[in-house]
């Protein structure tokens, strides 16, 4: 585990029993896009995995941002193109689900999902229009 955080490939049956883990409809943006990307039926060529780590706290944190920019650039250098999604920590039922299924992570960061296209092109990574985004207070 480089920087005190990991990252943990999901299988194809851990990744579909994770559907529905978040609540359907009217929930938070994070959720939301959780349930459209495991509903989607990605091909083949995509995975998901789980950043995680062994603390909650500003310095675990820390590390796990150290452990995903690595990461993020060695799957660039490989063509796969990565979509960080927050739902296991905007909602805490899809990080104990992910604990409980894929054995002690420790502290969830983030899921992550992995594609690389059989020609080469990136993925298109979806976006959250601004509203959702930004607030006027």
């Amino acid at each position: 585990m480089a920087h005190g955080a990991g990252w943990r490939l999901l299988t194809g049956a851990e990744t579909a029993a994770l559907t529905g883990t978040g609540p359907a409809g009217g929930g938070r943006p994070a959720v939301s896009q959780w349930n459209d990307e495991l509903r989607a039926g990605h091909p083949a060529t995509a995975a998901f995995a789980v950043l995680h780590g062994t603390a909650g706290d500003v310095p675990g944190w820390l590390r796990a941002g150290e452990a995903l920019s690595g990461g993020w650039l060695a799957a660039t250098r490989l063509d796969v193109a990565v979509l960080p999604l927050s739902a296991p920590v905007v909602d805490t039922r899809i990080g104990d689900r992910l604990r409980s299924m894929a054995g002690d992570l420790g502290q969830v960061y983030l899921a992550l999902r992995l594609t690389r296209d059989s020609d080469g092109a990136r993925s298109g990574t979806p976006r959250l229009p601004a509203r959702q985004l930004i607030s006027r207070g």
